[in-house]
């Protein structure tokens, strides 16, 4: 019994590399590509499914904070756009 729960670590600990990995690939491409409402839509709901279960909604968004903040100067309409990501991430 104890080596069925000792073999199934590594692949958890590579599943959660991998999500760590997309999601701050996430933030940096719905910064880059994003341009319109419809590609934010369809980036979030890209990098949704390919997060596999347990979608981290939170960390989706602060991704997306951390490269907004890091790529682009604040104007008032980044204002509009934030709302529009969270909306994006957080709905199913």
């Amino acid at each position: 019994m104890q080596y069925m729960a000792a073999s199934a670590w590594p692949p958890k600990k590579r599943f959660t590399a991998l999500q760590a990995s997309l999601l701050d690939a996430f933030g940096h491409v719905i910064v880059l590509y994003g341009i319109s409402t419809d590609a934010k839509r369809e980036i979030a709901s890209k990098y949704k499914r390919k997060l596999g279960p347990g979608v981290l909604c939170g960390a989706m968004f602060a991704s997306y904070l951390s490269a907004l903040v890091a790529e682009r100067a604040i104007v008032p309409s980044t204002i509009q756009d934030v709302s529009l990501v969270k909306n994006a991430t957080h709905r199913g």
